[in-house]
């Protein structure tokens, strides 16, 4: 097998020429290495997660010709060296699942991690996405989880000669990464046990377990910085996102269903590089001279999931890599030491995205009016105060509409619920949203367009029935998957669609030409359309009874739909005239009188 090989490896083999070393086969030991890693993704088992064979290992021994400071290469020795090469060739054998050891997963602690996933101690959402799955499909994916969860203790288990049965009977591997690392000292394999299991856990700071100065030899050269080597393992791994690990071929090949690999692989497909930000003075001006702190992501999307899922994670990743420049910074301190690790931020300007608003948005806060929001009114003490805010801002749409051109009330408000796919729909043919109100007020919470003082200004005979500024904000009560389309009469050329994620996230607002068939044909004029995805652990009730408990008279009609064997039935209410009821077949509408109650707050 030919291999590549790099900079951090050459300084690595030169440890074999000290006595402690001297028996170590480095080119050996990484051949082997790669055929077990090759063995990932065969027999059905993780065959749909992102590339973690060698191609993984030579990526991250790359990053490094970076990701340790110039002034650090000089001062790491050769152990140093070849104990954070050797942990980062092993660090993910651990995935490596055989037929075998899957046909004897009962006989592990799998059937109790099974039972723990059913209890929904994981959480409602997780259960409810293995519910969801066929059961060979679950069973597989669940076995999957289980190995995640315990790689890092199965390689370590597997190198030190420890019990690990009960993280799976993988007898054939763990012997042959034995045989690979039977020439090492029984002390180093400790040790490469603990820093391939460190990857997994948060205990970096622990400098009597990772001991920054570990002797292995009488020489300086033997001296290793056990700890600098797991912040190293660590920080390559966690920022090897790049398409290279995800081709996008071997995406469109493979076209994984298994929810953890399509967010990976959305995650990395569009990311193009992960490199060094060179500083910049006042004037912004390069400083090649100087230390880099900050890791820059370039990448490209086309799709939002792939922007919510990346920038997610961008925001867990800047947050361990502040933790290990600060773990770094206290030991060296401590120990007198030269290892610097000065990363401590991620840039995300160079995130690009085809058919979205070059800007990012995110939601902020009007603090005094949600300090006032929150001592004067108790908001959440029921999942159909969303429904209301949600019906209360579309009606007020309709009402401003028609204020706007002096004429009579003539748009409407749909409320749908389909129970099979849990997606609540709020859709009023109001005024739509501007891009500026969208900045300013939607994605702002507790701020509302119609208390801005320019809107008093100019409408000031328009009194609202929404009062609160917390519309989508309350959204976010049931839901984490929330979808707006919206159009304004003529006062902007193109409608706009937001995806929203994470209430703490970022979010890209896409453009489309009014007559695009992704733009709802009932708002293509103007209107805005909400839909909910509502989690499985959300208790929202009956959303008719909600509707009836808060909407009374209102000024316009509001109509009730629901999706029932994949049949829908609607109710509605034109404005205080009760309708005739009739049914028909074939999944159409059918109308039955209601009584919609009061939309005034209570």
């Amino acid at each position: 097998m030919d291999l590549l090989w790099s900079r951090a490896e050459e300084r690595a083999f030169e440890a074999t020429s000290f006595p402690a070393f001297q028996h170590i086969n480095l080119k050996g030991i990484k051949s082997d290495i790669a055929e077990i890693l090759s063995l990932f993704g065969r027999e059905s088992i993780f065959a749909e997660y992102t590339k973690h064979d060698i191609s993984h290992i030579d990526a991250m021994l790359r990053l490094l010709e970076w990701l340790i400071p110039k002034a650090t290469w000089n001062v790491m020795t050769p152990s140093d060296w070849l104990i954070l090469v050797l942990c980062i060739y092993l660090h993910d054998a651990g995935m490596v699942v055989t037929r075998d050891e899957y046909e004897k997963r009962n006989s592990t602690d799998f059937p109790k991690y099974k039972a723990h996933v059913a209890s929904g101690v994981r959480g409602p959402e997780y259960k409810a996405k293995v519910d969801r799955m066929e059961a060979e499909r679950a069973e597989r994916f669940l076995y999957q989880e289980f190995v995640r969860e315990n790689h890092a203790h199965r390689i370590r288990a597997w190198i030190s000669n420890s019990p690990y049965a009960h993280m799976g009977v993988s007898d054939g591997i763990a012997n042959r990464i034995r045989s690979t690392l039977s020439k090492l000292d029984q002390r180093i394999l400790r040790d490469l046990g603990l820093l391939c299991e460190s990857h997994h856990l948060d205990d970096l700071e622990d400098a009597q377990k990772y001991k920054p100065q570990t002797a292995y030899g009488s020489t300086s050269g033997e001296i290793c910085n056990l700890q600098y080597c797991a912040i190293i393992l660590r920080s390559a791994d966690l920022i090897h996102v790049t398409a290279d690990r995800a081709p996008s071929i071997a995406f469109r090949i493979v076209n994984p269903t298994d929810p953890k690999s399509i967010e990976e692989w959305k995650k990395q497909i569009p990311v193009v590089a992960v490199r060094p930000v060179p500083p910049k003075d006042k004037e912004g001006n390069a400083k090649p001279d100087e230390q880099s702190t900050t890791i820059g992501f370039t990448a490209f999307f086309t799709e939002p999931e792939g922007f919510f899922a990346l920038t997610s994670y961008v925001a867990y990743a800047r947050s361990q890599l502040k933790k290990s420049a600060d773990w770094a910074d206290r030991t060296n301190r401590r120990e007198g030491l030269l290892y610097e690790f000065p990363w401590i931020s991620i840039d995300e300007s160079n995130l690009e995205a085809e058919n979205f608003l070059k800007k990012e948005f995110e939601f902020t806060l009007d603090q005094g009016k949600i300090l006032d929001l929150l001592t004067g009114h108790t908001l959440y003490n029921d999942v159909s105060v969303v429904i209301r805010e949600l019906v209360q801002n579309g009606i007020d749409a309709v009402r401003l509409d028609a204020f706007e051109r002096s004429c009579s009330i003539s748009g409407e408000v749909l409320i749908s619920w389909n129970s099979a796919l849990r997606e609540l729909t709020v859709q009023d043919t109001g005024t739509g949203m501007t891009q500026r109100i969208i900045e300013q007020h939607f994605l702002r919470a507790g701020s509302s367009r119609y208390q801005d003082v320019e809107f008093v200004k100019t409408h000031p005979d328009f009194s609202p029935i929404s009062r609160f500024g917390i519309g989508v904000l309350s959204a976010f009560m049931i839901s984490d998957e929330i979808e707006v389309f919206t159009a304004t009469r003529l006062k902007e050329e193109k409608a706009r669609k937001l995806v929203l994620r994470s209430l703490h996230g970022k979010y890209l607002i896409m453009e489309y030409e009014r007559n695009s068939s992704d733009i709802p044909a009932e708002i293509r004029e103007h209107g805005t359309r909400i839909t909910l995805r509502v989690r499985a652990g959300a208790q929202i009730g009956s959303v008719l009874d909600s509707a009836r408990n808060w909407i009374v008279f209102p000024p316009c009609k509001v109509s009730f739909r629901e999706l029932i064997n994949h049949q829908f039935r609607s109710v509605f209410h034109p404005q205080r005239k009760r309708s005739l009821m009739h049914c028909s077949k074939g999944g159409s509408a059918s109308t039955i009188p209601i009584q919609l109650i009061n939309l005034s707050l209570k």
